[in-house]
């Protein structure tokens, strides 16, 4: 397991932008804002400048979608640009290069695909520890009530299985803030809240099967609050809730990738589902809608203010109403304004690449 703690105080230029586009907005903790280049021939560059010289082992790049084809990295040291790294295709979400002591970095971007170059998360990162990290030895960390990981991005190895356990294990009522993580994911056991986790999944092979799981409760009623943050890549359930009677807040959430759907746990299960979606950004597949709800188990989704990028009516379904005929579970059509589905057309919209 690795994890690297952010650069503070970066100064960030780039080569060029489009208008309305600067690089700042590459800087600014909002994964909705972005930097554009101003072309898509070769050449554009994003940089960093720091304070004084740093160890860095690692950046930050997070396109909105996958352009960038061919790359370079350059270090800043005693005047000089040296380049250390280069390849193609962008890891999402971080990109190590060689422990390099320097003044600055730049990602040199020689070609694209699809358009001009984005970044919508851009910054350097140093080796470090981390209270956030679980012990040596360990693949999990018990978290008792709130903890803040400042930014810490944490990747675990890949392998054809996916990670062993969850990374952090949430006690009842705990809260979680601040994190990226990489191939790794997050379990309630009970109520639990996470502000602004980002979860990214870059193993070719491993189909991550949710990104939150709440263990089971006789009680019931243990609610799952995610504000702020996002996910890249490709998910099974994006968000799995196993406590009948449980309701996910979800909310200020960017989703870009693959999934099966948005859906708090397997729609085939006994257990009533409650969904609350407000400000939630989707670009790329939800093959089975964005939510499924069921009426034999009185399943209801609330949605307000859905953003899909590309939408159009009927394409992705946004609530999919399901029912058992002849013992197989099958879809009877989007639904509006129902006792079940909580949103209105005027509730979605389309929006921009």
């Amino acid at each position: 397991m690795r994890a690297d703690v952010p650069v503070p105080g970066a100064r960030i230029s780039a080569s060029g932008a489009a208008p309305g586009y600067s690089a700042s907005q590459a800087a600014d903790a909002n994964p909705d804002t972005r930097w554009v280049a101003e072309s898509t021939e070769g050449g554009n560059w994003l940089a960093l400048e720091f304070t004084a010289p740093v160890l860095v082992t690692a950046l930050r790049v997070s396109e909105p979608q996958p352009r960038i084809r061919v790359w370079r990295v350059e270090v800043l040291r005693d005047g000089r640009w040296r380049q250390v790294q280069a390849g193609s295709g962008i890891p999402q979400g971080k990109l190590v290069i060689p422990p390099s002591l320097t003044e600055g970095v730049r990602l040199h971007i020689d070609s694209t695909r699809g358009g001009a170059a984005q970044v919508s998360e851009f910054a350097a990162w140093a080796s470090g520890r981390s209270a956030c990290v679980p012990p040596t030895g360990e693949i999990t960390l018990n978290v008792a009530r709130d903890l803040d990981c400042a930014g810490l991005v944490i990747s675990q190895p890949c392998n054809r299985l996916g990670p062993a356990g969850p990374l952090f294990m949430l006690a009842d009522g705990a809260t979680l803030r601040n994190v990226t993580l990489i191939d790794s994911y997050v379990s309630c056991d009970g109520a639990c809240t996470l502000e602004n986790v980002h979860w990214r999944i870059n193993c070719p092979s491993v189909v991550q099967q949710s990104a939150v799981i709440q263990s089971a409760s006789e009680s019931g009623g243990r609610d799952v609050t995610i504000a702020g943050g996002s996910a890249f890549g490709r998910f099974g359930a994006l968000f799995r809730i196993n406590t009948t009677a449980s309701t996910l807040n979800l909310r200020q959430f960017v989703f870009s990738g693959y999934g099966e759907t948005i859906n708090a746990f397997a729609p085939d299960t006994a257990r009533q589902m409650r969904l609350r979606l407000d400000e939630v950004s989707l670009a790329g597949t939800l093959r089975g809608g964005v939510v499924q709800v069921r009426p034999d188990k009185q399943d209801h989704a609330w949605i307000r203010r859905l953003r899909i990028v590309g939408y159009r009516r009927g394409s992705p379904l946004v609530c999919n109403l399901l029912g058992v005929q002849q013992e197989r579970l099958m879809s009877f059509g989007e639904q509006w304004q129902s006792d079940f589905c909580d949103v209105g057309p005027d509730d979605v919209q389309a929006a921009k690449d």
